[in-house]
């Protein structure tokens, strides 16, 4: 048995870490600090990332302000103004008042604070429109781009799409003044407002339009005093001019009418040359000369009647431009009529002894009948009775 002599003291062994180790837990440790105070650094707004630079007027407000975001009639965030010169809002992470609805900006908007009074221009907030694409809504009208507009206590902002109303909350002697005129005033005021502007927009039309008159007045290029004297027009207007607004409107009326003066029959040559291509040819019965036949043509891609219409109009151009389309005489009848007589109403291509069909008779009886050179018969029951007998 061990006595209390041979019982010996040992000295107790304490727990520790080594040095080296403790230095590198510290480094971590140093490194995760120094990291987490660069992310709070890069998480703080930045003024340089805003598309806005900040106005010389601004200043921070002495009263409290602030703005409360409403949806659905309950208040989901207020954000103080006063704290700031400006506020921006938009849909990135660094902006005072982040809102993640798709049809808001980046770089929305931004509610600035006036401090010094300047003319037509009063201490208060403004708001600026960044040039979003979905725009800036005060009391429900649309604010123009890069323009500060005035904010009162109890307007209402909207951004955007977003069904959330940004209202503008302040001191009483802030709020807008009201009116207190009565309706029928104010649809007076309206109505002034009004005539207003119409006599201003007609003002600058009139104006315009004097400035523009004087400029072509003012400058004739050094012919004004020596220009010709116009063409005597009075015996055949229409004869050297284009007056397409004549008959761009009804070709095909404007052509039967010609013809019909000239005692001549209008005769359409349709062809269809692919299904849904039309050619449509006219012969004008003009001497130009040198070409014995004008005929005027036109290359449709769609209907027979279009083909047509274009086919006229085009017959109209080419008369209209040799003066044949719009005569001041009527002598025109009268010598188209006398030169039928002279070759017996017969055309110069047209072939009696060829012909069939008996077009060509009928085409020569008509010409006649126009001229009044065939007198209609009446036929009675005599008269058919000895035809009959003759027979």
């Amino acid at each position: 048995m061990e006595t209390v002599e041979d019982l010996t003291f040992k000295k107790p062994q304490i727990m520790c870490v080594k040095t080296g180790k403790i230095a590198s837990n510290g480094k971590i440790n140093s490194l995760l600090s120094k990291d987490k105070i660069n992310q709070a650094h890069n998480n703080e707004p930045s003024s340089q990332n805003y598309p806005y630079e900040e106005p010389k007027w601004s200043g921070l407000p002495e009263k409290s302000y602030e703005i409360q975001e409403i949806k659905t009639g309950t208040i989901t965030k207020i954000t103080n103004l006063s704290s700031k010169p400006f506020t921006i809002i938009g849909r990135n992470n660094d902006c005072d008042i982040t809102m993640a609805h798709p049809t808001i900006s980046r770089y929305h908007a931004v509610i600035q604070y006036r401090a010094k009074e300047e003319e037509n221009e009063t201490i208060g907030f403004y708001v600026y429109d960044l040039n979003s694409t979905h725009g800036t809504y005060v009391n429900k009208h649309r604010i123009k781009s890069n323009t500060y507009v005035k904010l009162k206590v109890g307007h209402i902002l909207k951004f955007g799409c977003s069904t959330r109303l940004n209202i503008l909350i302040g001191p009483p002697e802030d709020e807008e003044e009201e009116d207190n005129m009565t309706y029928t005033e104010l649809v007076e005021r309206k109505q002034k407002i009004k005539l207003e502007m119409e006599l201003q927009k007609c003002k600058s039309e009139t104006e315009e339009r004097e400035r523009v008159e004087k400029e072509e007045n003012g400058i004739n290029w050094g012919m004004g005093d020596d220009a010709d004297e116009e063409t005597d027009l009075s015996e055949n207007p229409f004869a050297m001019t284009n007056n397409e607004e004549m008959y761009i409107d009804d070709p095909k009326k404007a052509l039967k009418g010609w013809f019909d003066r000239e005692g001549e029959e209008l005769n359409y040559d349709i062809e269809e040359m692919q299904p849904g291509n039309f050619v449509c040819k006219v012969e004008l019965p003009i001497d130009l000369g040198e070409r014995s036949k004008i005929i005027a043509e036109a290359n449709v891609k769609g209907k027979k009647k279009e083909a047509v219409v274009q086919c006229a109009l085009e017959a109209c151009r080419i008369l209209d431009r040799n003066g044949l389309l719009r005569q001041a005489n009527q002598e025109s009848r009268k010598r188209a009529a006398k030169d039928w007589e002279a070759v017996d109403f017969y055309d110069s291509d047209e072939d009696n002894f060829l012909d069939r069909t008996g077009d060509v008779e009928k085409k020569r009886h008509k010409r006649m009948a126009k001229s009044g050179k065939l007198e209609s018969i009446v036929d009675t029951y005599e008269t058919l009775v000895g035809k009959y007998e003759k027979a």
